[in-house]
């Protein structure tokens, strides 16, 4: 073999051997990369979540460790003073399920919620928005996120501005000149949740806001016993008294806290997210731990 002849041979290996040691280090990394995203039990169709956006161990023995004081504590928010008691909640109350794509949809200021993961939601999926007020934010925002893929349903018992209604032309919403109650009487324009439902033909509500002034406590009964819904995202309005025996009545229906926020100026009109049991692998979520059911 001529010196020309053993140089490419030595040329031809080299090249095969630099593309085996590629080849395996490629893999190297794609194994640490599926690692670092293990499913686990929150594997959500398309959605990978990693194991570093997941409550380390230790934090979770940690929460299940303060159930008991936080207990205690919110117990007493049903009996001392409203100042005491809003202190009192404040204090004890933590998010009972970790969002790692928490995110604040609407107006900064006012009107805007705290969402769990809106880039999750499915197709053709339904919001419902009750109270409607002036301010289309929240509902414009979603439907940017989402690319419209669903369909948002309001409902006051007051008729909106035109700038409402020509907003919620353009984003696949439609409004309803209705009460939501707990039972329907058309002649009123009284709706139940149920009714409104079986009308449209829809099985499960992704996502309920609800801003109704105070009615909450008349309502969310029936709304939790009447519809299927994912995300509860609600202006509570009450002393801390009525705030802890709302939150203990949607825990109980498997509704689990994941974002507050408290108003600076009036501590009794504070904003609530919740999620249900059964939507937690769909939005990512995972569970820290959870009291208010024993409240």
């Amino acid at each position: 073999m001529s010196q020309r002849d053993t140089l490419i041979s030595w040329m031809i290996l080299i090249a095969v051997l630099l593309t085996f040691w590629r080849v395996n280090l490629n893999s190297s990394v794609l194994n640490q990369l599926l690692s670092d995203a293990n499913v686990g039990p929150s594997r959500t169709g398309p959605f990978l979540i990693p194991s570093r956006m997941r409550p380390d161990e230790y934090i979770s023995r940690k929460y299940d460790k303060q159930v008991s004081d936080r207990v205690e504590v919110l117990r007493l928010c049903r009996t001392v003073k409203k100042d005491l008691g809003f202190m009192k909640l404040y204090n004890a109350m933590v998010p009972e399920v970790f969002c790692p794509n928490l995110v604040r949809i609407g107006e900064v200021n006012d009107g805007g919620k705290w969402v769990c993961h809106p880039r999750a939601m499915p197709d053709n999926c339904a919001i419902f928005s009750l109270g409607v007020s002036q301010d289309t934010s929240f509902e414009r925002e979603m439907q940017e996120i989402t690319s419209q893929k669903c369909s948002v349903y309001s409902y006051d018992k007051g008729q909106p501005q035109p700038s409402v209604l020509e907003d919620y032309s353009k984003i696949r919403a439609q409004f309803t000149k209705a009460l939501i109650a707990n039972s329907t009487n058309l002649e009123k324009g009284e709706r139940s949740i149920g009714y409104e439902m079986e009308r449209l033909g829809l099985k499960r509500i992704e996502i309920l806001k609800i801003d109704i002034e105070g009615a909450e406590f008349l309502v969310m009964p029936t709304l939790i016993k009447q519809a299927k819904m994912c995300q509860i995202l609600i202006e509570i309005h009450g002393d801390p008294k009525f705030v802890v025996n709302l939150v203990v009545m949607l825990a109980q229906a498997g509704y689990r806290l994941f974002s507050y926020e408290i108003n600076g100026m009036y501590h009794s009109l504070s904003e609530y997210s919740f999620i249900h049991d059964d939507c937690l692998e769909t939005y990512g979520a995972s569970p820290l731990a959870y009291y208010w059911h024993l409240v």
